[in-house]
């Protein structure tokens, strides 16, 4: 019986996962009108006792899972009396600014003339790399705030998928992170930068968070 203990010990420690995602509070906001914005709070976790790094790029903004799944980003699922609402336009994040035309022309001007500038993109890229490298002491939590905003609009379609948002229906939120460095391989090649892939305490797995109610009810 001893040794059947200690198999049993052992197997849960291997399976014990280093990494955590976790939802912790969505708030709703229905003063604007013709808009709902749901302020979001979420962590991440080092569950171990080792230290552990990975790949996370804007962390502030969540991608809907069905349209980029494999990249470092936190993306997120929506679920409709349990089953899954893949429509990737359903949620804006960010406050958005009112420009006006003279200010919104110049924006563009100014980001087609940095389009234009190879080097300048590099330079960004190879920045915005850097940036992403999360590292995580043992035990060490790091919690994110993000606005979420929904038009109202109730009728969903993606290819030729058609979704109806009943707003006597039940919603939750779930997150998940995709630290698969495989993935990453080719744009860090292109940009010269594969050596932050030999990071001694990169880890790599596919996470998700629990779930929260969410309301988009009428």
């Amino acid at each position: 019986m001893k040794w059947l203990f200690l198999m049993l010990i052992g197997i849960s420690a291997m399976a014990q996962k280093p990494f955590s995602i976790r939802l912790n509070e969505i708030k709703t906001d229905i003063s604007q009108p013709g808009r709902r914005l749901f302020y979001l709070t979420y962590s991440i976790a080092n569950e171990s006792a080792k230290p552990i790094a990975f790949f996370l790029s804007s962390p502030d903004i969540l991608i809907p899972q069905i349209s980029s799944s494999s990249s470092p980003y936190v993306h997120y699922r929506l679920f409709q009396n349990g089953k899954p609402v893949d429509a990737p336009g359903l949620f804006t994040f960010g406050v958005a600014n009112r420009f006006s035309e003279a200010e919104m022309d110049r924006k563009m001007d100014s980001v087609r003339k940095e389009n234009r500038d190879v080097d300048m993109l590099l330079k960004k890229r190879r920045q915005n790399m850097k940036r992403s490298l999360i590292r995580l002491d043992p035990k060490q939590t790091k919690t994110f705030s993000v606005i979420m905003g929904w038009d109202l609009q109730r009728y969903q379609t993606y290819d030729e998928i058609e979704y109806y948002l009943e707003p006597n229906d039940s919603y939750t939120l779930e997150l998940s992170v995709h630290l698969m460095k495989e993935d990453l391989s080719a744009e860090f090649k292109a940009l010269k930068m594969e050596h932050l892939l030999n990071e001694p305490d990169l880890i790599t797995g596919w996470f998700t968070s629990n779930r929260l109610l969410i309301d988009l009810s009428q």
